[in-house]
C-alpha cells in the first residue's frame, strides 16, 4: 500500500510557506508533574501546542516535523492511547519530496491488522501484519 519513505524528513511545502509536517493528537493518562514536562518538550518540538485536561487525563494536540518524538514524549509522560497522526501533506493534496540523505532513524512497526497498519505506514512506519 501507499505510504511514505523512511529515508529521510519530509519536506512539506504548503504555499511556499514551510510548517511542520504533522498533526499529533491523543489521550494521555499521567500525573500533572509529568504533564508540566510533557508540555515543556513538545513546546520545543513544534507549535499550535494545547495540553487540556486534569484528574489524570489529558487530552494532547500539536504540529510537529517528528510525531514519532511527539508520541514518545507521551509515553515518557504516562500512557498515550487513542493515537491519531495527519500528514497535513496528504491531507492538503500536496506532493510529498523526502529528501536523499539516509535516515538515522527508522520505525518498524508489528500490527494486528490492515486498518492499524495503514495508520502506521501513513506515519512513516514500516509495517508488518501479524495475524492472531
Amino acid at each position: 500500500a501507499g505510504g511514505f519513505s523512511a529515508d529521510g524528513p519530509l519536506d512539506c511545502p504548503e504555499d511556499g510557506a514551510a510548517g511542520p509536517a504533522f498533526e499529533v493528537i491523543y489521550l494521555l493518562e499521567a500525573r500533572d508533574e509529568q504533564v508540566a514536562r510533557l508540555r515543556t518538550r513538545l513546546d520545543a518540538l513544534g507549535d499550535s501546542l494545547v495540553v487540556v485536561g486534569g484528574d489524570g487525563l489529558w487530552h494532547v494536540h500539536v504540529h510537529v516535523d517528528d510525531a514519532g518524538a511527539a508520541v514518545e514524549a507521551g509515553v515518557e509522560a504516562g500512557r498515550p492511547y487513542r493515537i491519531r497522526i495527519t500528514h497535513f501533506a496528504t491531507e492538503s493534496g500536496h506532493d510529498v519530496r523526502v529528501q536523499a540523505e539516509p535516515a538515522q532513524r527508522a520505525v518498524v512497526v508489528v500490527v494486528p491488522g490492515d486498518g492499524l497498519a495503514g495508520l502506521c505506514t501513513e506515519a512513516g512506519a514500516t509495517t508488518v501484519i501479524a495475524r492472531p
